[in-house]
């Protein structure tokens, strides 16, 4: 990730120029929709934080002070809405769809049948270790840009990271590979 040119749109949207949004978007959708999927185990929510995450970016723009790692600033907002939400939503009366489907009709999750690794990372890691694992594996990042991005030390990403990736492995080691999901 080009970090001088989020630096450089970052400057060209505090002076109004609404297009530098456009190209913001397109370097850190990835980075943003995982951080909100790691956090709210759900693509529609994620999709949702998102739009909020780039609203909010572009009204508060002026508070970002410059060179201060413009992605761990948008990041900082994406998990700031995506725990409010989740925090929101774990108040909430929850209804098991499966034993209710008369009410709600059937539910499919097609992506968890087309991924099953996804579909395990969701299940089985805690929201730190999938926020980790999603930045690293989803959107490449290296584990230091991680380690800004989550404002997290060095080893602590790693560690996270090597818990989780054991944990996964364990997972389809028992039940028979990533086939058998």
């Amino acid at each position: 990730m080009d970090k001088q040119l989020l630096e450089e749109l970052s400057e060209r949207l505090k002076k109004g120029d609404d297009s530098a949004i456009t190209q913001i978007y397109q370097m850190t959708n990835k980075v943003i929709f995982s951080i909100a999927l790691s956090i709210l185990k759900d693509e529609h929510l994620a999709q949702d934080i998102m739009q909020d995450t780039y609203l909010k970016m572009r009204s508060s723009i002026n508070s970002y002070q410059s060179g201060t790692n413009f992605l761990a600033w948008l990041s900082q907002i994406a998990r700031n809405f995506a725990l409010m939400e989740y925090r929101k939503r774990k108040k909430e009366v929850l209804i098991d769809v499966t034993s209710n489907e008369y009410l709600m009709g059937s539910v499919s999750y097609d992506f968890k049948e087309q991924n099953p690794v996804l579909s395990a990372a969701l299940t089985i890691l805690t929201k730190e270790e999938r926020e980790v694992v999603f930045l690293h594996i989803n959107n490449d990042l290296k584990h230091r840009e991680i380690s800004k991005v989550i404002n997290k030390p060095l080893g602590t990403v790693l560690w996270i990271y090597n818990k989780a990736i054991k944990k996964l492995k364990n997972y389809f080691e028992k039940n028979g590979g990533v086939n058998n999901e």
